[in-house]
């Protein structure tokens, strides 16, 4: 019976990526209407379409635009919207217009980030039970709240899962674990990609993690240290 627990508790890449190809088909199915709409840009959606004809042939090396009157520090999720506009539009021609593309990239982009959690969610738990009952609960309030965060292309909306893994990977740091921090690494570099507040909202609570960390383990042994 325990290598039964320890077997359904232990995750492998082929675990992984069947969760990530479940999600993906999930969102896909959700926003099968709006992938199939006659769509057109406008506004943000259109700034963002301008800039993407450069990510498609990788000459962007600036974010979205700021309403305040400057480009945010850089292109990561401009490159993940033009790579579903390139494969999914021009190349593969599944879609009609290449917007739809760019919302297909959407759940592909957001089941990374709840596949992301998942992991997250395990090592924090060490149950795959657990760990899924915690990613359905939490996308069951982030529907209730606003289902956008799922399906929405809106830059604020595609924040949302990337914080939500760096929060679990700063908690991580807290507790004095080293196995998250690709993710620390990977969710903080798209969100300062995405809108430059984040450097500071997100250099803070590192320093704070940090210091935390120092406090609650000064004194014990340097393997849940961070700083020694």
């Amino acid at each position: 019976m325990s290598n039964l627990n320890n077997r359904f508790n232990s995750l492998n890449r082929i675990s992984i990526l069947a969760f990530y190809i479940v999600t993906v088909a999930f969102l896909l199915l959700a926003n099968f209407s709006t992938i199939n709409a006659v769509t057109n840009e406008a506004g943000d959606f259109a700034a963002n379409s301008v800039l993407i004809q450069s990510a498609k042939d990788f000459s962007l090396w600036v974010g979205n635009y700021s309403r305040v009157g400057f480009n945010h520090p850089g292109p990561a999720i401009l490159y993940v919207l033009a790579a579903g506009e390139v494969v999914f539009h021009d190349w593969l021609h599944l879609v009609d217009f290449p917007f739809a593309g760019q919302i297909i990239a959407v759940a592909f982009y957001n089941a990374f980030w709840i596949t992301m959690a998942f992991i997250g969610f395990h090592r924090l738990t060490q149950s795959t039970l657990i760990a899924l009952a915690s990613v359905s609960v939490l996308s069951l309030m982030l529907g209730l709240i606003d289902y956008s965060f799922f399906n929405g292309i809106w830059m604020p909306h595609m924040y949302l899962f990337p914080f939500v893994v760096a929060m679990m990977a700063i908690a991580r740091v807290i507790d004095g674990k080293t196995d998250s921090l690709q993710a620390l690494a990977i969710s903080p570099g798209f969100l300062i990609n995405g809108h430059v507040s984040f450097v500071g909202v997100l250099g803070v609570m590192l320093i704070a993690a940090i210091a935390g960390n120092y406090l609650i383990f000064r004194g014990r042994s340097r393997s849940d240290r961070i700083v020694a």
